[in-house]
């Protein structure tokens, strides 16, 4: 029943429908629901249901052409991402109100700074102990 009315509703694109649907709830929704053995005040009940959440809707369908365009600046080197596209360390999203209908659209990113000072430290100290032995060796065994 609830891939019924979704299949239903998602077909409406035109606000003048929607405004015909809002002034007629009960007997839209009592024809919408003719296939399935229900109880004949369960229209009533719903219609009065979908009050609080009417206001909410009308708001989403001024949406519902609407893209969104997100940019990040990450800092360090993304690592994982569930980002539209990456360019150096800019994330960017680009969803549309359909991202939004079946629930929360979640942006995640994940990124790695590398610190090359310890590694730095290492080499310098590994060429300083090397020259300095290769300096102990030409003293010793060359003079």
């Amino acid at each position: 029943m609830v891939n019924h009315v979704k299949n239903t509703f998602a077909k409406v694109e035109d606000e003048d429908v929607m405004e015909f649907i809002r002034r007629n709830k009960e007997t839209v929704i009592s024809e919408l629901l003719k296939p399935f053995k229900i109880d004949q005040e369960f229209p009533k009940m719903l219609s009065n249901a979908m009050e609080p959440h009417e206001e909410k809707l009308k708001g989403t369908l001024k949406l519902f052409d609407d893209r969104f365009t997100i940019k990040l600046l990450m800092p360090g080197q993304p690592l994982n991402t569930n980002a539209t596209e990456v360019v150096n360390d800019i994330l960017i999203w680009n969803f549309g109100i359909d991202s939004l209908l079946d629930g929360d659209y979640t942006l995640q990113a994940n990124s790695i700074i590398y610190n090359f000072l310890p590694f730095q430290k290492l080499i310098l100290t590994i060429i300083t102990l090397l020259l300095f032995i290769f300096l102990l060796i030409k003293t010793f065994f060359y003079d």
